[in-house]
């Protein structure tokens, strides 16, 4: 590459491999490595002079004060050295004195970062600007301070795609269309709204077969690369194709659209839709997303920690957690998803249910059997896809349940070791000690590694006794745990929010005065705002003729008192079963045919009361908030809430029987509801001698307790009793132990057995 002569103007590349040339011939740029960053650094905060602290604890951030000031002041030299001569000696390329530096917007050099922003911000030069997107940010560096400008500008690039697709599906040139959505496949292979694009255009000009073929590719891709199936609305797109009916106009289901986007959002707080296929815009969670690309960026260097988002329900945790999934697999991750339901279903359910998803990969990997049979005793899903598993030798009591929070340990890091993993464990409100002391150590174990958990809770259902205070506690005073509380959404975003929907065709028309109403009426809560704005379409955008409901429950009732009859008394019958359902399940307890239980669900599924759950925790279908499901639940009448628990334990038992051990928490649950004491005992007595077979003894403690409580007849306390008495001396509790001893001489003595006298 030859030299271009001084006073030529300069442009610097920077997406894509870095490229440099003067007076449009190349130039040769030789600096130390650390320079290139620092030009970039500046080029892309060009606007306003740079304190040169800031600037050198970005680049340096792992060096002393000292240290970074030095390494700025020599690379500086050396930048400014490798630049050619700029046009005039009195406009330098960069400016700098003794506190501030800036890259110098009168010097007359420009750079592709500036062109495709300026271009983006014209939908009439759309067009223009993906051609400037040679790529990624410097896409061969990994310094942390470029992960977020990198994440903001490959957004940008795949928003401007999908708007181009929609535009030449519009106008029926599928050619173009189908030529954005596989530039969007090309930066991002697992953008399951570039897929379902892709089907779209492909149907849309006559070719059925390869639109099919363009799933099946996917689709298989998924399961063996991920473990994963594709999310329900890909699914729904293939299925409308393999009937030969008419797609909508637009395939922009969600704005997650990874491959396990439908996992992430168990909770869905904040992730509200504006009709059965769209979710409200993703507003004012900028310092949130920016704290965790940054724990991201650190732990993908092997500081492992975890976060944990906290904050009252729908806030928006949980759609915080996937939005940010969406990034951490663009950059390579490898992402898992668990989520506990109410009440815990089984000790270590979060865990074992992030596990599970793993399952297929975990038994291909070289992990000894020794430590996959640990594991298996809480994710029987590794014995069933490996039956040969050693069975884990006896060790001391003492160290039982250590070697079980080994297993899962050594599970996440050989996972960690292919790819930079995150772990999203949902809703640990609701966790037994079990599980939040096996996280804790997993945090301390994988300290040294490349994993980022991510953990989702409620303040007030985690009162000061929780366990998950302690752990907050202790992992703080290690550095290795942090806290983000997502704030409510202020005036401004409400606004931005209902713009947005305005601007595409979202059913409303977005005024000063409705931004007022619903950020007041809403105190800036998504889930409610969810509500709200589906009020305002039903009601052809009226807010003030309206009457606005004043919390999140009674616009949820709302909601559900304009379903059909027969979707509402399906909605309350779900309601009781829980948070998760099968067809199957939903069934047995409702006493319909198939058909009609498939209908209702489907209308749920378009007025957003329930979701199809890739299975998640075993079952199909899952409400799309737990508030959705309580607001349900509470109008069911008593008589017939206690019925209807009653059906669906026994529906469990008769459904499921080789799960029923699984299950035995959440049987012991709705028969204790149902008013069924003796059968509630009993499956509380199975539910403790599982937990104690993985070690949880404070969660065999509970069960037991309500055992012993629930047993009118006598016929269960004395092994209740027994049980109890055993672990309370494994862990050194005399007092608490001999009340158990003289429970049972009491039990001998009225018995008859001699036993104990």
């Amino acid at each position: 590459m030859g030299i271009s002569p001084p006073g030529a103007p300069l442009r610097v590349f920077l997406l894509g491999q870095p490229r440099f040339e003067v007076g449009g011939a190349p130039y040769r740029f030789t600096a130390p490595p650390k320079a290139l960053p620092l030009l970039a650094y500046l080029v892309l905060h060009r606007l306003a002079p740079l304190p040169r602290e800031k600037v050198a604890f970005t680049i340096w951030e792992d060096e002393t004060e000292e240290d970074a000031r030095a390494n700025l002041r020599r690379h500086l030299y050396q930048l400014q050295r490798a630049l050619p001569p700029p046009p005039r000696a009195s406009s330098p390329w960069i400016v700098a004195d003794g506190d501030a530096i800036q890259w110098n917007p009168q010097s007359g050099a420009s750079s592709d970062v500036d062109d495709f922003e300026r271009l983006a911000a014209h939908e009439r030069d759309h067009v223009a600007a993906i051609e400037v997107y040679g790529g990624d940010l410097l896409e061969d560096s990994y310094d942390e301070w470029l992960f977020a400008e990198r994440d903001r500008l490959r957004n940008l690039y795949h928003s401007i795609l999908a708007d181009l697709i929609v535009e030449c599906r519009g106008r029926r040139d599928v050619q173009r269309a189908a030529g954005y959505a596989q530039r969007i496949l090309n930066s991002d292979p697992w953008r399951e709204d570039a897929v379902r694009h892709l089907m779209a255009v492909r149907y849309e000009a006559g070719d059925r077969a390869g639109a099919i073929a363009i799933y099946q590719q996917f689709d298989r891709r998924l399961r063996e690369e991920m473990g994963v199936e594709p999310m329900p609305d890909t699914v729904a797109v293939r299925d409308l194709i393999m009937r030969n009916e008419s797609l909508p106009s637009a395939i922009t289901t969600r704005a997650s659209s990874s491959p396990s986007a439908s996992a992430n959002d168990e909770d869905d707080e904040g992730a509200t839709e504006i009709s059965s296929a769209t979710l409200l815009p993703f507003v004012g969670r900028e310092n949130e997303m920016e704290r965790l690309r940054m724990a991201w960026s650190r732990a993908a260097r092997g500081r492992g920690r975890i976060v944990l988002v906290g904050g009252e329900a729908g806030i928006g945790k949980s759609r915080l957690a996937a939005e940010f999934a969406l990034q951490a697999q663009a950059q390579g991750g490898r992402l898992l998803t668990g989520t506990t339901t109410y009440p815990e279903g089984k000790p270590f359910q979060a865990i074992a249910d992030a596990l599970r998803g793993a399952a297929p990969l975990l038994v291909a990997l070289d992990i000894a059997p020794v430590w996959l049979g640990v594991a298996a005793q809480a994710v029987p899903e590794l014995r069933a896809r490996k039956p040969d598993l050693p069975t884990p030798p006896d060790v001391d009591p003492a160290h039982e349940r250590l070697r079980l929070f080994e297993g899962f340990a050594v599970c996440f890091e050989s996972l960690a070791k292919q790819r930079p993993l995150v772990v999203i464990l949902e809703d640990l409100h609701w966790a037994g000690e079990a599980t939040i002391a096996a996280v804790q150590f997993i945090v301390r174990r994988l300290a040294q590694l490349p994993v980022l958990i991510i953990a989702t809770y409620r303040e007030e259902d985690a009162p000061r006794v929780h366990p998950l205070r302690r752990m907050r506690r202790e992992l703080q005073e290690e550095k290795t745990l942090f806290t983000i509380a997502p704030t409510p959404l202020g005036r401004e975003h409400v606004a931005d929010l209902l713009g947005r929907i305005s601007a595409t065709g979202g059913g409303i028309v977005a005024g000063e005065s409705e931004a007022d109403v619903l950020r007041e009426r809403s105190a800036g809560n998504p889930l409610f705002l969810n509500e709200l704005i589906q009020g305002m379409r039903e009601n052809r955008g009226d807010t003030a003729g309206s009457a606005l409901p004043e919390t999140a429950r009674q616009a949820i009732a709302q909601r559900v008192a304009r379903l059909g009859d027969q979707a509402r008394a399906l909605a309350e019958i779900v309601a009781v079963i829980g948070q998760g359902f099968d067809v199957d399940l939903v069934g047995d307890v409702s006493g319909w045919p198939e058909n009609d239980v498939l209908d209702g669900l489907s209308q749920l599924i378009d007025r957003r009361i329930v979701k199809e759950s890739g299975r998640r925790s075993g079952f199909a279908y899952a409400f799309t908030h737990h508030l959705v499901q309580d607001t349900i639940y509470a109008q069911v009448a008593g008589d017939t809430r206690s019925l209807r628990h009653r059906r669906v334990a026994r529906a469990l038992e008769e459904t499921y029987p080789e799960r029923v051990g699984e299950f035995a928490a959440e049987i012991a649950h709705h028969y204790e509801l149902g008013l069924e004491q003796e059968a509630a005992a009993s499956a509380y007595l199975t539910a403790a001698q599982r937990a104690i077979d993985v070690y949880a003894y404070d969660e065999a403690l509970l069960y037991l307790d309500r055992c012993i409580a629930l047993d009118s007849a006598g016929a269960l306390r004395r092994e209740a009793l027994g049980l109890r008495e055993t672990i309370r001396s494994r862990r050194g509790l005399r007092q608490e132990q001999r009340e158990d001893l003289d429970a049972l001489e009491r039990l001998a003595a009225e018995s008859g057995d001699p036993l104990f006298v």
